[in-house]
């Protein structure tokens, strides 16, 4: 099986351990002893109701596996996906994104860059710079009835989660993962 890993690495920020470890020390053909996928952070893909996935940085990496099941056993499946980014040099996945395009019949896709460049701009899939808020989901997000699955940095998943429970977003529709040490995302 073919994975890919994007390397953490940026000035400022620490480090990624796992993908650093991962760049450096492992090579093509080294075999890695792995255990199958844990915890209850799962596509429900019995329901044909709409998916919106929100994603914060390298968070996107759980949501990819959910999206390409859908692409595969539910193609005509509503589904939105945004993902929020510092800018387009740290867009994770963005071939792949793009490509579900022709593949899910009812799709859309949004990047949200903190810092975008000139060129992050002119992308066509480009829709606000700066953060995700409760005034973009409300103008921007089309199916408020639907099962939301996010992931992201603790701040990343305080601010949404508390967004789409002002929008009047059920507990039950609320899917959510930490991509990083658990915390409590209690105010």
């Amino acid at each position: 099986m073919r994975i890919s890993v994007k390397k953490e690495a940026e000035v400022n920020q620490p480090d990624g351990i796992f993908s650093n470890y991962l760049h450096e020390h492992i090579q093509t053909g080294d075999t890695l002893e792995i255990t199958a996928p844990a915890g209850d952070f799962i596509l429900n893909n019995k329901k044909e109701a709409p998916v919106v996935f929100i994603s914060g940085g390298v968070g996107i990496t759980p949501l990819m596996s959910m999206v390409k099941d859908i692409a595969i056993n539910q193609p005509d499946r509503k589904v939105e996906f945004i993902n929020a980014s510092r800018n387009g040099k740290l867009q994770a996945f963005e071939e792949e994104l793009r490509f579900l395009e022709k593949q899910l019949t009812n799709y859309s896709l949004s990047f949200i860059y903190e810092a975008p460049s000139e060129e992050d701009l002119k992308n066509p899939n480009f829709k606000k710079q700066g953060y995700i808020d409760v005034n973009w989901l409300q103008n921007n997000v089309n199916s408020i009835k639907a099962d939301y699955y996010v992931c992201g940095p603790v701040p990343f998943l305080k601010a949404i989660i508390n967004g789409l429970k002002q929008l009047g977003i059920d507990d039950d529709a609320i899917h959510y993962e930490f991509f990083g040490p658990s915390m409590s995302l209690e105010s």
